[in-house]
């Protein structure tokens, strides 16, 4: 692995990602205060497709609520954002800004400048997603909130495949094309077009396994589905 190459890109992207993830902890704090004074049962009144839509389970509490909504929505959006931008920028930012040059005149050769560039995007997200993980439990603690059947631990690390695989997929756009344009666009837009079809499409009968088509499926099953507790009461 290119190590100038990865240090330089950690060193460049660093702070958007402390800054990201500063913020997604305050608003953990304040969405945790929030809920745990919260009446749940009034979820029960919402309409079918909204609480499709949102991901939010039938046993819905004040720690599973806050980390889905924080963490699983705008924390996944807002890392995966951060992906998207990385890997975009990988090598069609550098074509655009005329460096890849000096980057394929290194005596490395390409496939080592493209590995330190995953790499760094990679080491970023999981950094991002253990701090959020520890400040979940950390938060939780401090409010005397507990999650329930859910797993955080589980659900940040498929939080970190889904981040990776926007980020991979952009940074494979990018590559293939040199348009970091249509590496952001295409990436953004399958994340935000399964977002809602994974919401939608199990409501409308008949495409209920079309949702599986889409990444973010995979991301929101260990949410929505059921602990083997619940399937299972005698374990």
């Amino acid at each position: 692995m290119l190590a100038n190459v990865f240090t330089k890109t950690i060193r460049d992207r660093w702070r958007a990602t402390a800054i990201a993830v500063a913020a997604l902890i305050v608003m953990l704090l304040l969405a945790m205060s929030v809920y745990a004074n919260f009446d749940f049962s009034f979820y029960d009144d919402l309409p079918e497709a909204f609480r499709s839509l949102m991901n939010i389970p039938d046993n819905a509490d004040a720690g599973s609520l806050a980390v889905g909504v924080l963490l699983g929505l705008y924390g996944s959006f807002t890392l995966a954002g951060l992906a998207i931008s990385m890997g975009s920028a990988s090598i069609a930012g550098e074509e655009k800004a005329g460096t890849i040059g000096i980057l394929l005149g290194n005596p490395k050769s390409r496939n080592q400048v493209l590995f330190s560039k995953m790499a760094s995007m990679v080491l970023l997200a999981a950094i991002g997603i253990a701090v959020l993980w520890v400040a979940t439990y950390v938060v939780a603690a401090m409010l005397n909130v507990e999650f329930g059947t859910m797993q955080v631990g589980a659900y940040s690390l498929h939080m970190l495949a889904s981040v990776t695989f926007y980020g991979m997929l952009a940074l494979a756009i990018g590559a293939w094309t040199g348009s970091r344009g249509m590496a952001s666009g295409v990436s953004a837009g399958l994340m935000v077009v399964g977002f809602i079809a994974v919401g939608v499409f199990p409501l409308i009968e008949g495409w209920e396994n079309v949702a599986k088509v889409f990444p973010w499926y995979y991301f929101c099953l260990l949410y929505t589905s059921p602990s083997p507790r619940d399937l299972n009461p005698n374990l």
